[in-house]
């Protein structure tokens, strides 16, 4: 085999003579369909030498996925901005006027979190794509398939419930809005009928007081249209006399009438006084409790009341199909060129390095170093040829400086005996006496 650079890859053309007998007849991919086969976790450099049959295939899946994604991103920004987002609120409380109360805030806020849970899923989606295996290479699904499958699909299904929901409140919106509304004005009157019952002795004072009066007030009013209809006819016929009588009494009346009428509004204005306090009372305990009804949670409790079983399990198994789809489809798929050739490529990378498969089929069939598959060891390892080398050859270098140093020692060692022997004067050192 030709040498080739160590740098190229694996699937250039000019690495591998075989190249240039298939990989040269590229086809040439536009960008859509090289980010839908990303999604799909495809290599789009191998898929641009496969069938076109392999280029719908991937592409399909990775349409799949990116769609979840988005859908994911819808999901996940609504719910974000129910949970957040300003709410139904019936009890008329003074709004804020911050800017944090504000959808100018929470609103391009829900359209960040949307984007991230989007692009989490969707590389949560890629993740379980690429990594489901390629199956048998047939259509059936066989049992220790979907054993391998089963913490995929189980992560699937998790996803697909956490996007289907806020999808489902989003869809029956108005019908909760409803609903909430209704539950907002009961708890509401609760509230208010609660604090009301501090004062009702001094409110049905108050009440007894205006239908008193405002049994007077009609009386005296009548009394006075009467008078002045008497007049009118005395006038006439009786002497200025009994027109002056009736003028005083006239007056009279109405005196009577404006002295009631005060009465009146002075009960009115403490009916209105406590009134007030009962609103003030109100808003100290409320604080917000009935506004912050309208969560998410409660929601999801409403939306379980009013949408039907079987309208809900639909939207969720359309999401769970969605979710789970490519991952049965994988599993199902037929072995077609493009499986092949990543296999192809993977071994190359592995063969370029040095790494040795512990099951690696020879032309006839048997295993390398076992006379059948069965026959492999449960602990057996693979083999990393590269690496062996290079540590072997380390150990070999570290051997050779030991050689070396210990022939160095010996001799420097025979060399001192020697000259111990020849001048063993200068090696002995007398330590003089105190």
């Amino acid at each position: 085999m030709d040498q080739h650079n160590e740098n190229s890859s694996p699937i250039d053309g000019d690495s591998y003579p075989l190249s240039h007998t298939f990989y040269d007849q590229q086809t040439k991919s536009s960008t859509i369909q090289k980010f839908l086969w990303k999604c799909a976790g495809a290599d789009y450099k191998i898929l641009e030498h496969c069938t076109y049959s392999d280029h719908v295939k991937y592409a399909c899946l990775g349409g799949i996925v990116l769609a979840t994604g988005l859908m994911a991103g819808v999901s996940g920004g609504y719910a974000f901005y129910t949970i957040f987002g300003n709410k139904i609120d019936v009890t008329d409380e003074v709004v804020s006027n911050s800017f944090l109360s504000s959808d100018w805030f929470w609103i391009p806020l829900s359209i960040i979190f949307g984007i991230l849970w989007g692009a989490m899923i969707f590389n949560l989606d890629k993740y379980i794509i690429s990594s489901t295996g390629k199956g048998d290479g047939t259509e059936k699904m066989t049992w220790k398939e979907f054993k391998n499958a089963i913490p995929r699909i189980i992560m699937g299904f998790v996803l697909a419930l956490t996007i289907s929901k806020p999808i489902e409140l989003r869809i029956f919106k108005n019908e909760i809005d409803v609903e909430i509304i209704k539950l907002q004005q009961d708890q509401k009157k609760e509230l208010i009928s609660k604090i009301t019952q501090d004062h009702q002795t001094n409110l049905d004072q108050i009440n007894k007081e205006l239908i008193r009066l405002e049994g007077l007030i009609k009386d005296n009013d009548n009394k006075t249209k009467e008078l002045k209809l008497l007049r009118d006819i005395e006038i006439k016929t009786r002497p200025k006399e009994k027109f002056n009588a009736y003028v005083s009494l006239i007056l009279k009346a109405e005196s009577e009438l404006e002295t009631l009428k005060e009465e009146q509004s002075k009960y009115w204005a403490e009916l209105k006084k406590i009134q007030n306090t009962i609103n003030q009372e109100f808003q100290a305990e409320n604080r917000g409790k009935i506004k912050n009804s309208d969560g998410l949670l409660e929601r999801i409790k409403t939306a379980d009341k009013i949408v039907p079983w079987s309208i809900a399990l639909f939207i969720t198994m359309l999401f769970v199909c969605l979710e789970l789809s490519p991952i049965f489809f994988k599993m199902m798929m037929i072995q077609s060129p493009y499986e092949y050739l990543d296999t192809n490529f993977k071994d190359i990378v592995l063969a370029k390095y040095g790494i040795q498969k512990k099951s690696i089929k020879n032309t006839n069939g048997t295993i390398t170093g076992y006379e059948t598959e069965n026959a492999i060891p449960k602990g057996a390892l693979d083999i990393y040829h590269l690496s062996n080398a290079m540590l072997e050859e380390k150990l070999r270098l570290l051997n050779a400086e030991m050689n070396i140093k210990k022939a160095i020692i010996e001799t420097y060692q025979n060399k001192k005996i020697d000259e111990a022997k020849n001048n063993h004067d200068d090696f002995i050192v007398v330590e003089p006496v105190n």
